[in-house]
């Protein structure tokens, strides 16, 4: 045995391209338990999961047509997205949205709308990023999906059509979020550790 591993053994593998579509890295999702959920390429010079988002080359061009960037956690969400239909979708890599990002999608289209799992790691990378997203001037939307689901869950679970109209319905503002959050905190705060 030569000591050396796959780094993404065991792993469904997804090429992430740049916004002219070159291959600059790669990610993996587990076929199994295994920590972490998802896991990218080492940060290189041309590759910087906090700077690039997934399925951008593939979204321009609903982007442009719908007015919006959907953005999901997770690379199966917007493969699902797409495959959907829902073409303005893209992934940010699981990380928050940077500044740098936040400036880049203020190119691409006014509106965001950032979809994110219904657990609490979800709701943590939509209040870092509304901020940012905020401050470039955009209209940013909120939609948590529904019991813990992912996206990609959603999207088979309802199909697209329901998937999109709930977006339209269920989705909220910035104020409206953060509103949300707080009060949730405050009510798991108030309820206190369960007793036995």
């Amino acid at each position: 045995s030569s000591g050396y591993y796959d780094y993404f053994r065991g792993r469904l593998m997804f090429p992430i391209l740049d916004p002219q579509a070159r291959t600059i890295g790669f990610g993996a999702r587990t076929l199994g338990d295994d920590v972490p959920k998802y896991l990218n390429s080492p940060k290189t010079r041309i590759f910087d999961k906090s700077s690039v988002l997934y399925g951008l080359s593939q979204a321009r061009r609903g982007i442009q047509r719908e007015g919006v960037l959907g953005a999901v956690e997770g690379y199966t969400d917007a493969v699902m997205a797409h495959q959907a239909g829902l073409d303005f979708f893209v992934a940010n890599l699981g990380t928050a949205f940077t500044a740098d990002n936040a400036r880049r999608l203020s190119r691409l289209a006014p509106r965001v709308l950032l979809v994110f799992d219904g657990d609490a790691a979800g709701q943590k990378a939509s209040e870092r990023s509304l901020d940012l997203l905020v401050a470039e001037s955009l209209d940013v939307r909120v939609y948590t999906v529904d019991e813990g689901k992912d996206p990609c869950d959603a999207i088979l679970e309802l199909g697209a059509e329901e998937f999109h109209r709930r977006l339209q319905k269920d989705s909220v503002g910035l104020f409206d979020f953060k509103w949300r959050v707080t009060m949730e905190s405050a009510d798991t705060r108030e309820a206190g550790p369960a007793i036995r």
